[in-house]
């Protein structure tokens, strides 16, 4: 399904746009698209952008092989975006970096980040 990703902008890492991919959705929360395939048409070696979706917003958690998105992986990831608020706080209070596009999805869901209390 056709879907808006905040995602990187093309040969960038420093700008986050949003781009139109074919994402396939495992869940309510996560899904995948290919971003890169394996030259020598390895299917498990595809390079995957894989994505968070809270409520209508869907954004660029990682990038992985196709062969990694276990459904141990993919739980992370929903966990992770059922509890999006909570996670991305526990990030800043261990000083960890936060990715461009949590930050453009935390705008787009019209929430603020808290400085480290």
């Amino acid at each position: 399904m056709k879907t808006k990703v905040w995602n990187y902008a093309p040969d960038r890492d420093d700008c986050v746009v949003q781009t139109e991919e074919s994402i396939v959705f495992e869940n309510e929360h996560v899904g995948w698209f290919v971003a890169n395939p394996d030259p020598n048409g390895r299917r498990r070696l595809d390079n995957m952008g894989v994505v968070e979706r809270v409520g209508d917003v869907v954004f660029l958690v990682c990038f992985s092989s196709r062969n990694a998105l276990t459904p141990e992986f993919l739980g992370a990831v929903k966990d992770e975006a059922t509890h999006l608020r909570q996670r991305v706080q526990e990030r800043l209070k261990r000083r960890e970096k936060l990715p461009l596009t949590y930050i453009a999805a935390f705008k787009a869901l019209g929430w603020k980040l808290k400085k480290n209390e």
